[in-house]
This record gives C-alpha cells, sequence and structure tokens, in this order.
C-alpha cells in the first residue's frame, strides 16, 4: 500500500511539472514556442468539429476506384455492409435499467431499445419514437400518450400500451431503483395504444425521463431467461448476435424492423450500417494500435498527444465534440469525513487548479468549469465566469485550512476506473499536497463504484462525470439526489438544496431559468460539489465514416454515423 502511495505520488508529481513547466515561459524558447502552436493549429484545421446537436462531416474523396475498395473492403460476401468500433469497457448486462457498466451501455443500447419519446440531442426538441404525441392536463400532472398502432420487436411481439405500462412497473421494482419513478402516481391503459401517466410531482426532470425511457415488450421480457441481461428484445433496428464477455459484441440488422418510411425514423434509430463490431478493449494505448493496424474503424477518447498518429488525411479521419459531461467532485458532508465543515470543502476547491488539470491531462482541450455544468447548455449564464468560482488561489485555501478543525488526516477520493479521472486524481493528489493535504487515490470498477457511492464511510471526495440529456441544472439534480433523497452522493440529506431541485425542476424548459440560477448559487455557496471542466472528446475514424453524430448522452452512436455507402 506504501509503495502504491508513493507511486501515485509520483506521478501526481511528474505531472504538474508538466503544468508548472508550461507555464514558466522562460523554459523554452520563442522559436519552440512558436512551433509548438504552429503545430497546435494545423492538427486543428484536420479536424471536423461535431456541433452541439449536429452531425459533423468531412469531405468524400472523389476518387471512386478508392470509395469502391473501401465499400468492397466493409461489405461481407452477402452485401451486408460491417464496421468495428473500440469499446472501452464491457457493458455487463443489457438489461435497459439494470446493473452493468453506465458509459458503455449508453453506447450499445441505442441499437437495441427505443423509447416512447427522446431527446434530439444534449437539450434538444422531445421527438416521438414509438409514440405517436401526448397531451397534457390543465393542472400538468397527467399525460396522455398516444402509440404508435404498428411497433414491433425484433422478435415480432406487437407493443401496446399494456406493455408501456410493464415495462415501467419493472423498471420500479427495488432491484432497479430508478429515481424518476417515485414520481409516478399510477399508469392507467385506456386501450391497446392509449395510456395516461398520472405524476405526484410536476418535476420536469422525472416527466422527462420517464417518457424517454426505454419500453419493451411483456412476452419479451418474461421470455427472457435472464432479465434481458444477456438476451435483450427491443424494438430498435438492431438484434445481438454474438457476445463474448470482455471481448466483443456484434449487432445486426434485421428485415422485420417496424418503422418503414424511412422520413419517420427517429435519428437515433437510424441503421447507416447492416453488423456492427464492438471491440472490447479496456486499455487506451491498445485502442490506438487497433486503429493503427485497422483492427478497429472508429475509437472514441483518443487523447489529443496521440492524434499527430493519426494526421494522413487519405487514411483516417478525426472529429472533435465539447462534451456536456463535467469532470466533478462531490465531497462527503457527512459527520464521517473532515468535509463535513463547508471551510475544509471550500479549502479544497480552493486549492486546485483547474485550468492546470485540463492542461496537464487534456491538453487544454476543454472549457474550464465556472458552475456544477457546461456552457452548452441554455441555462448557463456567462456572467459566472467573471464570478469567484473558487478561482485557484493557494493562500486562500491554507489560510482556511488553519481556521478549520481539519487535523492533517489522509482524505481520499473515490472515483470509476478511467484513464481521464485516473489523471486528474494524480493531479488533484499534487495540488492537496502543496496545501497540507494527503490524498489517497481509490479507482474501482464499475459495480463497486455503484455500490459505494453512496456509503459514506467509503471516501471523503467522490468524482465522477456528470451531465444532462436535457437542461444543466439537472446534473446537479441527478447527481446529488441521484436515485433517492436517502442515497446522495453528498453523504447528507439536504432538505432545502432537494427544495430548490424540485422547484428548478417544476420551471424547467419554460425558459425562465431564474431557479436554476438559485441552485448554481445555492450548490456553490454550500460547496457541495466542485466541477473542473469540460472536455474535448476526440474521435478517430478509418475513411469509411463520412460523418460523426452524438446521441442525447453525449455518446457516439455508430449505427446513426454516415458511410461511405449511405454518400
Amino acid at each position: 500500500m506504501k509503495k502504491q502511495k508513493i507511486l501515485a505520488l509520483l506521478l501526481a508529481l511528474i505531472l504538474l511539472c508538466g503544468i508548472f513547466a508550461a507555464c514558466d515561459k522562460d523554459t523554452a524558447s520563442d522559436d519552440t514556442a512558436a512551433q509548438e502552436v504552429k503545430a497546435t493549429e494545423e492538427k486543428s484545421d484536420k479536424i471536423a468539429e461535431i456541433g452541439l446537436n449536429e452531425k459533423a462531416t468531412v469531405e468524400v474523396s472523389s476518387d471512386q476506384a478508392m470509395i469502391d475498395e473501401l465499400i468492397a473492403s466493409h461489405t461481407d460476401a452477402d452485401g451486408r455492409t460491417f464496421i468495428s468500433v473500440a469499446l472501452e469497457d464491457d457493458p455487463g448486462s443489457m438489461n435497459p435499467y439494470g446493473g452493468g457498466s453506465s458509459k458503455p451501455r449508453q453506447v450499445v443500447l441505442e441499437g437495441i431499445f427505443e423509447s416512447m419519446f427522446q431527446n434530439q440531442g444534449t437539450g434538444g426538441e422531445m421527438k416521438p419514437i414509438v409514440a405517436e404525441g401526448y397531451t397534457v392536463s390543465e393542472d400538468g400532472y397527467t399525460y396522455t400518450v398516444t402509440l404508435k398502432d404498428y411497433v414491433y420487436d425484433s422478435e415480432g411481439n406487437h407493443l401496446t400500451a399494456s406493455d408501456v405500462k410493464f415495462a415501467f412497473e419493472i423498471v420500479g421494482r427495488d432491484e432497479y431503483s430508478w429515481s424518476s419513478m417515485p414520481a409516478v402516481d399510477a399508469i392507467n391503459v385506456i386501450d391497446d395504444y392509449t395510456l395516461e401517466i398520472v405524476y405526484n410531482s410536476l418535476n420536469n426532470k422525472h416527466i422527462n425521463k420517464t417518457l424517454t425511457g426505454y419500453v419493451f415488450t411483456q412476452a419479451a421480457y418474461e421470455a427472457s431467461p435472464d432479465a434481458m441481461i444477456t438476451t435483450p428484445v427491443g424494438t430498435g433496428p438492431y438484434k445481438l448476435s454474438n457476445w463474448v464477455s470482455g471481448s466483443e459484441m456484434v449487432f445486426e440488422t434485421y428485415d422485420s424492423y417496424w418503422e418503414t418510411d424511412d422520413s419517420k425514423i427517429f435519428r437515433n434509430s437510424l441503421a447507416n450500417v447492416d453488423k456492427i463490431t464492438y471491440k472490447i478493449i479496456k486499455d487506451s494505448a491498445q485502442r490506438v494500435i487497433a486503429v493503427e493496424s485497422n483492427s478497429v474503424d472508429m475509437c472514441t477518447g483518443v487523447a489529443f498527444t496521440d492524434l499527430g498518429q493519426f494526421e494522413d488525411e487519405e487514411t483516417y479521419n478525426i472529429f472533435s465534440s465539447l462534451q456536456d459531461q463535467v469532470v466533478t467532485i462531490a465531497f462527503n458532508c457527512s459527520e464521517n469525513s473532515p468535509c463535513e465543515e463547508l471551510v475544509v470543502r471550500q479549502a479544497i476547491a480552493y486549492a486546485i487548479d483547474s485550468q492546470g488539470v485540463l492542461d496537464g491531462v487534456d491538453q487544454g482541450n476543454g472549457e474550464v468549469c465556472y458552475t456544477a455544468w457546461a456552457s452548452v447548455f441554455p441555462d448557463y449564464d456567462t456572467k459566472w465566469e467573471s464570478e469567484d468560482y473558487y478561482n485557484y488561489n493557494v493562500d486562500k485555501a491554507k489560510e482556511l485550512l488553519a481556521g478549520s478543525n481539519y487535523d492533517g488526516s489522509t482524505l481520499t477520493i473515490m472515483f470509476e476506473t478511467n484513464d481521464r479521472l485516473a489523471s486528474v486524481a494524480q493531479v488533484v493528489q499534487g495540488y492537496l499536497l502543496d496545501v497540507g493535504i494527503d490524498l489517497e487515490i481509490f479507482p474501482c470498477d464499475g459495480a463497486l463504484f455503484r455500490t459505494y457511492r453512496f456509503d459514506n464511510t467509503k471516501a471523503d471526495l467522490l468524482m465522477f462525470t456528470a451531465g444532462s440529456s436535457t437542461f444543466g441544472g439537472f446534473t446537479i439534480m441527478g447527481n446529488l439526489n441521484s436515485v433517492a433523497a436517502d442515497k446522495t452522493l453528498i453523504g447528507i440529506k439536504e432538505d432545502t438544496l432537494a427544495q430548490k431541485m424540485d422547484i428548478m425542476a417544476e420551471n424547467a424548459g419554460t425558459g425562465d431559468w431564474t431557479y436554476s440560477y438559485e441552485a448554481h448559487y445555492y450548490v456553490k455557496d454550500n460547496c457541495y460539489l466542485y466541477s473542473l471542466y469540460a472536455p474535448i472528446n476526440f474521435t478517430v475514424t478509418s475513411k469509411v465514416v463520412t460523418g460523426f453524430l452524438l446521441n442525447q448522452k453525449g455518446k457516439d452512436t455508430p449505427n446513426c454515423c454516415t458511410y461511405i455507402w449511405n454518400d
């Protein structure tokens, strides 16, 4: 344990030395600096930027022979197109609501399952998928949803209102602990294609989450031997045809997808390629090698420092997107942690240089945070950028610690293992050491993290990436009272905070962001969490990929990207 701690501190110091060296203008000549700027600008010119809710496209070659060769190399003997995609982890479960590793699940579930409605990208308009539409009662508590009458799943089971009710009853079970179900008082089936959802709250987060939750047929669920963990059946355009745990997953289209009118297919339900093979490669360096060796056609999360290997525009395309997900630290405010004391939380926040972390971990590719959520959301106020959001101040941090009850005990930061968060933890460790706080790093796998995150005896700082598919303020809601009021990521139940979040949610979508702003200041003043930065994500693809699109959760969606055979 002692050796691990020393190694972690050395790594943190190495990263910090890199940061501080970059800030010391005397360590490099002006010529070297100019060359680095020029190289970065040239590299940026070759990157296709993905706008919010927009598809990024690249220019397609006019060389027909090359196009024909690319198509032939990605077409099997039956004339079906195929691609391969690097996936950072095994999803663990294909049940749409339970278990597994969350990030890969947000990628692979899209092709299998659909919902009544879905937001068209982050914060985008809610569009119907298996539903025709809905009406709302005068008091706002009752939503009457009309379903399309011709929706079938991949096994030929007809989807009706009774199936939707069944799906919601399943996710309402204790083992799923779906945070939005307590907001539903009743689901009444009016007829085969009409159901009535009665809410006990005007919380727009819960309303949106239920209307956009995945649905499935009762027949398919009951036919599954393992609650769809390895045998998912949905109404989406793909089937899971093979899954070798920890190695690869294969998804293939089928002939009887229910929507035959291409103009009515929601963008998440497009099937622009017939077969997608996800190769599970946990090591980031190995994922990069897989792209270089043409083992995969698409790899998301490539480090900026690795992009130089893919500058050959005849071989690769590079896409970038500013994430709605932000790197966030939540503080354990319970009596089990020194972070129970506000000034200790504030001291930690002041001790961390967010820009330094962004520079050291993501080479400056991203945006520093001034609130709990990213600037891409409509409820973001630019005036926060000129206000003090615990701006880096070592002297202030030391002063606050000196006036606190902090006894010098070692603190622990816990996070779900991934390369970015591991690097952030090492840099944060170095910054806190500078103000006299010894920080122990505790990475854990997805299953363990989901178990420990609500246990206020496990860590003092909880780090994760937080985002929303609708409004930024929902980032706070989803990551402080994540599952239920008695299961929070800050270690305590905070009634005033809960009330402010409820009011904020009731008014979300009206265009009046007053309550989001109030929630921002309340969370900031109490320093319940501190968001560092929103990273820019880089995706490298083979030339077969001509257009790239993210889903409402900011994740890549290979099924609805465009390919050279679509152009």
